[in-house]
């Protein structure tokens, strides 16, 4: 199983805040997004790739592996001042 947390702008747009995502094996952070959006119109915002990602609360890109038990956190662009 793979948590998948959403944050921000994201969370609102695919209206939920997390969801587990089964999975047996490691697979990229863009094979999930790849997976969730052929389930279901509701992930269409993950087709933004401007959204930026962390793997186990660390920054990661979307090359980047998930295995069984990780965290995977989808968010939008943050912009300070």
């Amino acid at each position: 199983m793979l948590d998948v947390i959403f944050f921000g702008s994201l969370r609102e747009r695919v209206g939920c805040d997390r969801i587990q995502f089964e999975i047996d094996q490691p697979m990229t952070v863009q094979a999930v997004i790849d997976t969730l959006l052929a389930q279901s119109e509701q992930w269409q915002p993950l087709v933004n790739r401007r959204m930026l990602c962390a793997v186990n609360q660390e920054v990661a890109n979307f090359n980047a592996q998930v295995c069984p038990g990780d965290e995977l956190a989808l968010f939008p662009p943050v912009t300070g001042g």
